[in-house]
């Protein structure tokens, strides 16, 4: 005779693990690359970097902190180098229309980098919240199961008097030990085959 029992999980959801240092960190080292490369060679040679800052503010503080990123160092910082007469429209002279259509580019990939960078962190944030809820609901449905009690296996009982044998050996009645294994109760009544052969036992003693 074998009972069914099930196993509880208990894996609770990830916290998801704070990064914004990193971004500050960067920040605060792109600006000083920034200052010094305009400083030194008149041109923002740190450019590129600015990619990385982005996706990292569009992941870590969302779409408008990063947007005001790409405002600030893609259109106001050349905007005030080329009326301090610096940055790569005065150095390279010659070549304007390529320097404005690099800057353009630039421009556009950052806005779409940080638009995908923020829908990413969006889906993964759902992606999270989903695998908590999951987890709670499975946490609810596991704790349900382990109250139900269930029979299996092979029963010993008494082809005479329907009492069964459990595992001690020890024998009782079949409402009893239904009623100790499982969540069922027994409520009694008489069925119309043994109320004819009561009754009809009744009239012969009769």
């Amino acid at each position: 005779m074998a009972h069914g029992s099930v196993m509880a999980t208990n894996d609770q959801p990830e916290e998801p693990v704070t990064t914004r240092w990193r971004t500050n960190l960067a920040i605060l080292s792109c600006v000083i690359l920034y200052v010094l490369t305009i400083l030194t060679a008149r041109v923002p040679y740190a450019a590129p970097l600015s990619f990385v800052v982005v996706v990292l503010i569009a992941w870590d503080y969302g779409l408008r902190p990063a947007l005001a990123w790409i405002a600030v160092v893609h259109v106001a910082f050349p905007l005030g180098c080329y009326v301090a007469d610096a940055g790569p429209y005065q150095v390279f002279q010659d070549a304007r229309g390529l320097v404005t259509l690099i800057q353009v580019g630039t421009f556009i990939a950052v806005t779409l980098l940080a638009f995908l960078t923020a829908r990413g962190e969006s889906l993964n944030r759902e992606l999270h919240t989903s695998r908590s809820s999951l987890l709670q609901v499975n946490e609810q449905l596991q704790a349900a199961l382990n109250e139900v009690k269930e029979l299996r296996g092979l029963l010993p009982i008494c082809a005479w008097c329907q009492h069964i044998r459990d595992d001690d050996g020890q024998w009782e009645t079949l409402e009893a030990y239904v009623a100790r294994n499982s969540r069922a109760t027994f409520t009694h009544g008489i069925c119309p085959s043994c109320q004819h052969d009561l009754s009809h036992a009744i009239a012969v003693g009769d």
